[in-house]
């Protein structure tokens, strides 16, 4: 009964830091939207701790569903969670049953915020490579001098101060 226990509270731990990556993932759109890359990079800092998180509880998940698997049906490989669940105490198959579906939906509601923070990622860049090659041809000029030493006809272009 331990175990299940346990299984039940690594899934919900694991639900509620994917939960809270799902909410920075949309904030992430937010920022990326209105332009402001100090706040982006906060979030993603935020984000990169929460799945650090969800990487170890995922980690002791799986040590807890090989646990299960060896002492249920004497398996070498562990079942799913879904397999495990018709072996599992009546009072617990209810919550873990719940507990995989909501999870299955902040994952599927994950992959889609991502796929639209990864548009507006390449939207970004694609506007930055653009905004960099119009800088860049405005500063192009000839990279040679006139050869006959004439260089009142020749125009030089200076965009920028070195003066330190």
């Amino acid at each position: 009964m331990k175990n299940w226990q346990q299984l039940q509270n690594l899934m919900f731990e694991l639900l509620r830091v994917y939960q809270q990556i799902l909410v920075l993932s949309k904030q992430k759109k937010d920022l990326l939207v209105a332009g402001k890359p100090a706040d982006l990079e906060k979030v993603v800092n935020q984000e990169e701790v929460l799945l650090r998180k969800a990487v170890k509880v995922d980690v002791a998940r799986k040590q807890i569903i090989q646990i299960l698997s060896k002492q249920l049906v004497g398996a070498t490989d562990s079942l799913t969670v879904e397999e495990l669940i018709a072996f599992a105490p009546s009072d617990i198959i209810e919550e873990l049953s719940k507990i995989g579906q909501d999870l299955n939906t902040v994952l599927l509601g994950l992959k889609e915020q991502n796929e639209l923070n990864k548009q507006l990622i390449e939207q970004a860049l694609k506007i930055v490579n653009y905004n960099i090659n119009l800088y860049s041809s405005r500063m192009a000029g000839p990279t040679y001098s006139p050869q006959d030493g004439d260089e009142k006809n020749f125009h030089h272009r200076a965009t920028l101060d070195y003066r330190g």
